[in-house]
This record gives structure tokens, C-alpha cells and sequence, in this order.
């Protein structure tokens, strides 16, 4: 049995696999020739963008709060996003902290906040690349985080 794996080499070292296959070899001599099948679904990487305290806006699958430009892409490109989803994250949390922790009485056009929010999260998903799946989530405080509280950007 042969396997060929396609792999996305993240800039910080890690690689991960995305796509698989396994072959037979099939005939002989000159008419030999190696079948090639799909092989197990791999687990693409996964981020998600998300306005939360202190400036944070990238999270990675489990959880853990990551840098667009120190953890995950180190390039001109990468570090030109990455200010402006902490200046989008950070408005956030300066509306937090000026609601005195009331969720009620925070006032933010949701829906423009959102957008932006959506529109940066569509530029993480390009500079990532196809392999990357990316989500878009509302922040916690967000008055109408039910209404498609997660989406996946494409």
C-alpha cells in the first residue's frame, strides 16, 4: 500500500495535513500503474475571529488565543491585518469597559461592528488560504449574538 499526503506548513513550523490518498500497484512490466484513492479526511486547521478583552481577535481550535502575525503568519501582509483586527477588537473592549460591565447598557451599532468584523475574518481566510477553515464569531456581549452567532467564512 503507497500513501501521498498533501501538507500546509504554517509559517510558525507547525505542518499540518490536509488531504490524503492511498494506492495499489496495479498491473506489471511496462503496464504497471499505481491506483490512486482518496485516502481518511484530515482535519484541515482551524481559526476563528472573534472581538474579545484586552485586543484579542484570533483564536485557534482549542481555544487558545493566538497572533495573526507573531503565531501564524509572519509577513508584511500578515502584520497589516493583525493591526487592524487588535484596533477592531480593542474598540470593543474600550465599549466594554465604558458599559461598566453591564451588557444592557452597551450601546454599538452591532451591525456595522459585525461587518467589519466579518470582512476582516474573510482577509484572514485569504491570507491563510484555501486549506485554513476559518469562522466568524460575535462577541459576547454582542445584543444579538444568537442571530448567526457563528459563520463560516468562505
Amino acid at each position: 500500500m503507497l500513501r501521498a499526503v498533501k501538507s500546509l506548513e504554517l509559517p510558525h513550523g507547525e505542518v499540518v495535513a490536509v488531504q490524503s490518498w492511498q494506492g495499489s500497484l496495479r498491473g506489471d512490466g511496462e503496464s504497471a500503474f499505481i491506483d490512486w484513492q482518496e485516502g481518511p479526511g484530515l482535519k484541515p486547521p482551524r481559526f476563528s475571529v472573534s472581538a474579545d478583552l484586552d485586543g484579542f481577535y484570533l483564536w485557534g481550535e482549542h481555544g487558545e488565543g493566538l497572533s495573526l502575525e507573531d503565531e501564524v503568519l509572519n509577513t508584511p501582509a500578515a502584520m497589516a491585518l493583525a493591526k487592524a483586527l487588535h484596533a477592531w477588537a480593542w474598540f470593543y473592549d474600550q465599549a466594554c469597559a465604558a458599559c461598566k460591565s453591564v451588557k444592557a447598557d452597551m450601546r454599538m451599532d452591532w451591525d456595522q461592528f459585525n461587518q467589519t468584523g466579518m470582512a476582516l475574518a474573510e482577509m484572514v481566510k485569504a491570507l491563510l488560504g484555501e486549506s485554513a477553515v476559518v469562522f466568524y464569531e460575535k462577541a459576547a456581549w454582542d445584543a444579538i449574538r444568537a442571530v448567526d452567532e457563528i459563520r463560516l467564512v468562505e
